[in-house]
């Protein structure tokens, strides 16, 4: 899947005005492809028509060679909007047998390959001094290729719908983009896309409020009971949670995305309380609709 943030110029009355969209593009992975390898549009057309896109969460029917969307309801999707109950049952089979979720809900045991230190820092404690620089490499793993990425998802890839659908129903999951493996700074992360179920008023607020608020009041009190779903057996460094805040209402109201990319074992020390929120974030990666920043909880209240 392909998820593309953008500027676009909008008219309401009178004014016009700048606001943003973005745009998912959910590929099977032969048909993506096929599309890089297109030649003409309408064997592009014939591609796109037959997969899911979204703009700002809606299903929409892009043409590529008129200016009005096609009839969603008349393509072709070769991607179900709802399972039908062979594929239901099929799947709440998978979750039974599931290697990647913990359905007993244990307190995970740290990764083999990212252990905890053995002595957190207290909580008083300078957060910078206590937590590794986010531009170090986590010490003695091999660097990941996107392949690797692939073959996880392979393994795991009944595993993984199974968290979508857990996900769906009691973390506020995106449908169009579930859980997936993929490399970030040569190591594996598993990648989560959440709808804020928070309230934002105009996009013009300050985006490190709403990336503080997303986090504390949203992310964070879910983090313990989601990342105690995923099994610790499972290898892989960082949890990517990718929060979509709706700033405006309406089908083609504004949005953004906030990104906090975490060290796997920094998230499982914030949800034992061994480490603040503030220590979890410093030793994370924050991204805005892909541009990174820095936050400080106390000084945005």
């Amino acid at each position: 899947g392909f998820e593309i943030s953008y500027h676009a110029r909008s008219r309401e009355r009178s004014y016009d005005f700048e606001g943003k969209e973005n745009l998912v593009l959910v590929l099977d992975r032969i048909d993506a492809w096929a599309l890089s390898g297109a030649a003409t549009d309408p064997v592009r057309q014939e591609i796109l028509n037959r997969n899911k896109i979204y703009v700002s969460g809606t299903d929409f029917g892009l043409s590529l060679t008129e200016r009005d969307p096609l009839n969603v309801q008349a393509l072709p999707r070769s991607i179900p909007a709802k399972p039908d109950a062979t594929s239901t049952a099929r799947s709440s089979t998978l979750v039974a047998r599931s290697s990647l979720l913990n359905l007993n809900h244990p307190l995970p045991a740290v990764s083999p390959a990212v252990a905890a230190p053995a002595d957190p820092a207290p909580a008083n404690a300078n957060p910078s001094s206590s937590s590794p620089k986010d531009s170090d490499p986590p010490l003695g793993l091999p660097r990941s290729a996107p392949a690797d990425a692939d073959r996880l998802n392979d393994k795991y890839q009944a595993e993984l719908a199974s968290l979508a659908k857990l996900g769906a129903a009691k973390f506020h999951f995106v449908d169009y983009a579930p859980p997936t493996f993929m490399v970030f700074r040569d190591q594996i992360a598993l990648q989560m896309t959440l709808r804020n179920s928070l309230q934002f008023g105009p996009a013009k607020g300050s985006i490190y409020k709403r990336a503080a608020q997303s986090f504390d009041l949203f992310l964070a009190p879910q983090m313990k009971d989601l990342s105690d779903r995923i099994s610790p057996d499972v290898e892989f460094q960082f949890l990517d949670f990718s929060v979509l805040n709706k700033l405006s209402p309406g089908l083609k109201g504004t949005s953004e995305a906030i990104e906090f990319i975490c060290p796997r074992a920094a998230v499982k020390q914030f949800v034992n309380a061994e480490i603040t929120n503030q220590q979890l974030l410093d030793q994370s990666i924050i991204l805005v609709n892909g541009v990174r920043i820095a936050l400080n909880l106390q000084l945005v209240e």
